[in-house]
C-alpha cells in the first residue's frame, strides 16, 4: 500500500504542467487570397501556444458599398479578363503574393504596378519585360517575404509607415529583417486604388 502511494506521488507532479495560451485576432480579409487561412495555431519557442481567432467579415473584400457595388480584390469581368483592386496597402501585398505564386506577372503589371514604376522601367530600357523578369528571377524570395509579412500582420511584426510622396510602406520589423532578401513594400493611391511602387 505504501509503495503504491509513493508511485502515485511521483507521477502526479509530472501531470500538473502549466500551459500558457495566447489568443490573437486576425482580420477576415487575410484569408481571402492565396489559399491562406490567416494565422495558423502554433507553439512559440518558450512553449506558449498561440491560437488565432478569425474575425467575422466586416468586409474589406466582398462587401457592398454605398453605390450597391460589391468590392472584390480579384474580379472576373464579363469578357473573361481579371481586374485587381486594392483599397488598402495590405491588399497590394496579398494580390502580389497571389500573382507571384500563380506566376501571373503580366496581370500584375497591367493592374497593380504604379505609373511611376512603369515609367522608370521604360526609361531604363527594359520596360515591362524587365519588370516581369525581376519578378520571375526573385519569385521565391518575394513569396517568402510576402508570406511572412502576411502572417506577421496579426502579430504586430509588420510596420505601416507614411513615407515621402504619399507612399505608404509596409515593412517587416527590424529584428526579423536579416532573414529576408526583401523587407519592405511601397504602395501609393493611384486611379482609385492602391498600387505597387516598389519592393526592396
Amino acid at each position: 500500500m505504501k509503495r503504491s502511494i509513493l508511485v502515485l506521488l511521483l507521477v502526479l507532479p509530472l501531470a500538473c504542467e502549466t500551459k500558457r495560451v495566447m489568443y490573437r485576432k486576425t482580420p477576415s480579409f487575410y484569408s481571402r487570397m492565396a489559399d491562406m487561412q490567416g494565422g495558423r495555431d502554433t507553439v512559440l519557442d518558450d512553449g506558449t501556444e498561440l491560437r488565432f481567432i478569425h474575425q467575422e467579415p466586416r468586409e474589406l473584400d466582398n462587401f457592398t458599398d454605398h453605390t450597391g457595388k460589391t468590392f472584390l480584390m480579384r474580379e472576373e469581368q464579363p469578357d473573361g479578363s481579371i481586374s485587381l483592386n486594392a483599397i488598402m496597402p495590405e491588399h497590394v501585398l496579398l494580390l502580389l503574393l497571389d500573382c507571384v505564386q500563380e506566376q501571373e506577372y503580366t496581370l500584375f503589371w497591367d493592374e497593380m504596378i504604379s505609373t511611376e514604376t512603369k515609367e522608370w522601367y521604360e526609361s531604363e530600357g527594359g520596360g515591362q519585360e524587365a519588370c516581369l523578369e525581376f519578378l520571375r528571377i526573385n519569385r521565391r524570395d518575394i513569396a517568402d517575404t510576402l508570406t511572412r509579412m502576411k502572417m506577421g500582420m496579426g502579430l504586430n511584426e509588420v510596420e505601416r509607415i507614411q513615407a515621402e510622396d504619399e507612399i505608404i510602406r509596409l515593412r517587416i520589423v527590424k529584428h526579423l529583417r536579416h532573414r529576408f532578401t526583401f523587407t519592405e513594400l511601397d504602395t501609393r493611391w493611384e486611379d482609385g486604388k492602391f498600387v505597387l511602387v516598389s519592393i526592396r
